[in-house]
């Protein structure tokens, strides 16, 4: 059972009011190696740019690359080469090497870079800090900083810039936290990598049933937008390749005699102009809100239809969905309004459609208004189509109540992991005598 030291002793600090006897308050530069080169500092300062990328060489570690919980991502790393790794030497990245995220909304996102990867570089923002190892455990340090009091220290710095929020090495340096003596250290990594790993597994479980449950969510759609809701209707060859058999009462239509288009009316909106018009109301593109402002051009219920862009290929967020209320919309997206039917019904069955076999040019894949007018597309009569939404609807709202829930209970383990971290590396529990309990091995 994890208990508390038998003694502690009060610390001067404006962060902590104590530790345990002979644990010691630190800054983060009592923690570098002094006997290396640039061992605390930022990455390269725009030296290192896009078109020097490659896929093999010295890896390049960005933001994106950068964790809550310190991993490494490797999918996305990009790779520079030996002659620009000898040009920017001061931000050159060894194992042991923590990084840090400094800037907007990746404020805190951490890497250690591990023995896997010998030699490395990073970018201007991104802070990192070579440890001593002979006094620090470099991982120690790293779950000092997953921390709420470096945590709250490094977001209170953040807060203060006056533009972008974001801090800089030198308020890095002077972040305090406190430790124990080097095997001190290890033990607490020892315990905290055993019950980190633990709820990471539990989590990890949880998202892939959230996963599971969208793909059920979809898989609903799909069925009772195609197949309908009776399992022993008679079908019929739809003609359609994709589609194979639908309901043999059902009519095999087209986009355009079912939908206006109303393109006619969409304006588009330069940036610069849209920042000096900042409103309520949303503006669309060809994925969905990409702004706000000051006045609309569209009032009901449309059905917006990606026109250009890799997303007709890639699929990889919505092409169709419903826009209501009052909005803009610029000239990348098709406005259609039904005339006959159910909105929500036909948003379902234009989402399922594969438009690649449809749009035009590859570079930048282009739906003009007259292929997707002559979409063909599948309809029941009126009275099925409101059944159908109405089931979607009851399924929608089930399996979203669910994931509702597990989110929850995601948010709830990863607050107590972090809570565990912070008693842990503030001395708040005693781990030296800790034990793995091998039932809860992952």
């Amino acid at each position: 059972m994890i208990k508390e030291y038998e003694s502690y002793q009060p610390i001067k600090s404006s962060v902590y009011k104590e530790a345990p006897i002979n644990w010691k308050k630190y800054r983060v530069k009592d923690t570098v190696d002094k006997n290396t080169y640039y061992p605390v500092g930022d990455g390269d300062h725009g030296s290192i740019k896009p078109e020097m990328y490659q896929k093999e060489g010295i890896p390049y570690i960005r933001v994106q690359n950068l964790t809550w919980h310190g991993d490494i991502l490797t999918d996305g790393i990009v790779c520079i080469s030996e002659e620009v790794q000898f040009a920017n030497k001061k931000s050159i990245l060894y194992p042991g090497d923590i990084l840090i995220a400094k800037t907007g909304a990746t404020i805190g996102k951490l890497g250690l870079i591990p023995e896997s990867i010998k030699e490395a570089n990073t970018t201007s923002s991104v802070g990192k800090l070579t440890v001593d190892k002979k006094w620090f455990s470099p991982k120690y340090i790293l779950y000092c900083f997953q921390s709420r009091a470096l945590q709250d220290q490094i977001w209170l710095e953040a807060s203060q810039k006056s533009a972008q929020p974001g801090f800089n090495i030198d308020d890095l340096i002077v972040f305090e936290f406190l430790a124990p003596d080097l095997d001190g250290q290890l033990k607490v990594v020892e315990y905290l990598d055993h019950q980190t790993a633990i709820i990471d597994q539990l989590i990890l479980q949880k998202e892939k049933l959230i996963e599971l449950l969208k793909e059920k969510r979809q898989a609903v759609i799909n069925e009772a937008v195609t197949k309908g809701l009776n399992p022993n209707a008679k079908m019929k060859d739809s003609g359609i390749e994709w589609l194979r058999e639908v309901p043999e009462h059902w009519e095999i239509s087209k986009v355009k005699w079912h939908l206006e288009f109303c393109n006619s009316r969409r304006i588009p909106i330069e940036a610069a102009e849209r920042y000096n018009r900042k409103g309520e109301y949303p503006y669309y593109g060809a994925s969905g809100i990409i702004d706000y402002v000051d006045d609309f051009l569209f009032e009901g219920e449309f059905i917006l239809v990606g026109e250009d862009g890799a997303n007709i290929l890639s699929r990889s967020s919505p092409l169709a969905f419903i826009a209501t209320g009052k909005f803009w919309v610029n000239n990348h997206a098709h406005i259609l309004k039904v005339t006959d039917g159910e909105i929500q019904y036909f948003s379902e069955q234009l989402e399922l459609n594969d438009f690649s076999t449809i749009a035009s040019g590859s570079a930048q894949p282009k739906l003009t208004k007259e292929a997707l007018g002559n979409l063909r597309i599948i309809v029941p009569n009126i009275q099925e189509q409101k059944s159908i939404v109405e089931f979607i609807t009851n399924s929608n709202n089930l399996i979203d109540t669910t994931i509702v829930k597990i989110n929850s209970q995601i948010e709830k383990l990863k607050e107590y992991r972090q809570s565990i971290i912070s008693e842990a590396v503030t001395g708040k529990i005693d781990v030296r005598d800790w034990q793995p309990n091998k039932k809860q091995m992952v």
